[in-house]
């Protein structure tokens, strides 16, 4: 501590500032006098900015304002001790008076030039009384306004009365139409209820009539098989070429009639959701055609699969609708590959929203047009003719119908030439037992 108050007023080492000025009167008088005098005005400038602060809480860059204070203050003790200087020789006293003096100097100096855009960016005298004028003009716009708010409130007044007459009026009129809409409803849903009752009667129709075919059309191939069997070395080649178009028409007669029937079962059956190993029914599937992909040389890929639950004979004839189709339509030329995979997702099951696994069959095909892909889902539709590629055009309508049997949903995506995917989403829960009977069905 000593040696603090000894550095800043030990004076053992020094002479007065005085000596400098050789005791001189006249110059010991001016400089005593010009320093005390800008020490009491600097002095007196931070009071007046204090003061100002004080006044005017709105006024902008107060910190700006209080370190010019500080800076002002402490230029005023700098020339307070150079004033002292002349008798004391407290230099210590006074590097340090200049070092603070100094700092703060620095800080006002760098916190004044970022203020300088902001400064520049406030409005001038002419500004302002432009401003002024405008708002004089814009407050006569809005009395003004007022007044034509007033004339349009009375006139508005009087349009309410006349609307509220016709609303009333509308609003009779929109109850007859309420209940007119109440009758046709009632109208509409006993429609529905004959449509269902068609659907199902059309349904066992076909089924019935499907079935029914089955037995003439196994006598007609058993006796084309007789005929030709027995006669073909005496039968002229143009009957034995009557044969054999006979023998394939009724071929795909009873292809097709089977396929109707399947199709109609499946609007009627009910379905036992058990827990099946997709992995399994795949691989039984493609055990079945094991031959058919070997003779085209192709090749099946077939990635993790989950369980799910389902009526394993419909998904079974669902995997393999799909994988007889994924081998069928391609070019002779090529090697067909088809890839089977699955994904778990915890959203988008199709009706409730949702945990889902969506089941895709990729292939290499010739793929079909982009706008084809709700059709090829209708019964009977067919892309080619059957001089093309064999088939009944009721497969993809019997996946559909399983998918749909599944709470699930089908969709394909393809362009000609490039392949095609058919995903299928099916929920991961489902009741226990479904029945299904042509338009309704119920869960169990």
């Amino acid at each position: 501590m000593l040696a603090i108050y000894e550095y800043l007023f030990g004076a053992a080492s020094f002479v007065p500032h005085g000596y400098c000025l050789a005791w001189r009167p006249d110059l010991i008088a001016i400089h005593a006098l010009s320093d005390g005098v800008i020490a009491l005005s600097y002095f007196s400038i931070p009071i007046a900015l204090i003061l100002l602060l004080n006044k005017r809480e709105d006024l902008a860059f107060k910190r700006t304002f209080g370190l010019f204070a500080l800076f002002i203050f402490s230029c005023g003790v700098t020339h307070l001790t150079a004033m002292i200087m002349l008798w004391e020789p407290y230099y210590g006293a006074q590097g340090m008076v200049k070092a603070v003096t100094a700092m703060i100097s620095v800080v006002t100096a760098i916190s004044l030039w970022p203020l300088l855009p902001k400064v520049l960016a406030l409005p001038g005298p002419g500004q302002l009384r432009k401003m002024n004028t405008q708002l004089a003009a814009e407050i006569a716009e809005k009395n003004a306004a007022q007044v034509n708010l007033h004339q349009a409130y009375q006139q508005v007044e009087a349009q309410v009365v006349e609307r509220t007459r016709e609303l009333q009026a509308l609003n009779q009129r929109l109850q007859d139409d309420v209940r007119r809409r109440s009758l046709l409803e009632e109208e509409l849903r006993e429609k529905a209820a004959q449509l269902i009752a068609t659907n199902a009667e059309l349904e066992r129709f076909a089924y019935i009539a499907s079935h029914d075919l089955q037995e003439p059309l196994r006598k007609i191939q058993a006796f084309g098989d007789l005929l030709k069997s027995e006669y073909e070395t005496v039968l002229p080649d143009e009957a034995v070429e009557y044969v054999r178009i006979m023998q394939n028409a009724a071929y795909r007669m009873n292809k097709q009639t089977k396929d109707i029937l399947t199709l109609s079962r499946l609007s009627w059956d009910s379905i036992q959701f058990d827990s099946l190993d997709l992995a399994e029914v795949v691989e039984e599937v493609a055990f079945d055609l094991k031959e058919r992909i070997e003779e085209a040389g192709g090749k099946l890929e077939v990635g993790p699969l989950p369980g799910i639950p389902g009526d394993r004979t419909q998904i079974r004839l669902l995997m393999q609708n799909l994988l007889v189709n994924a081998f069928k339509y391609r070019e002779p030329d090529s090697i067909p590959e088809v890839h089977v995979e699955a994904t778990l997702h915890d959203t988008g099951a199709p009706g409730t929203g949702g945990a889902c696994v969506e089941i895709s069959v990729r292939d290499n095909g010739i793929g079909f047009a982009q706008e084809d892909a709700e059709r090829i889902f209708s019964i009977f539709q067919r892309l080619h003719g059957r001089s093309e590629f064999d088939g009944t055009g009721i497969g993809l309508a019997i996946c559909k119908k399983i998918v749909e049997n599944h709470n699930g949903a089908i969709e394909a995506v393809s362009s000609l030439g490039k392949g095609a995917v058919f995903n299928i989403r099916l929920p991961t829960s489902q009741p226990e037992r479904r029945e299904i009977h042509a338009g309704t069905d119920t869960a169990v």
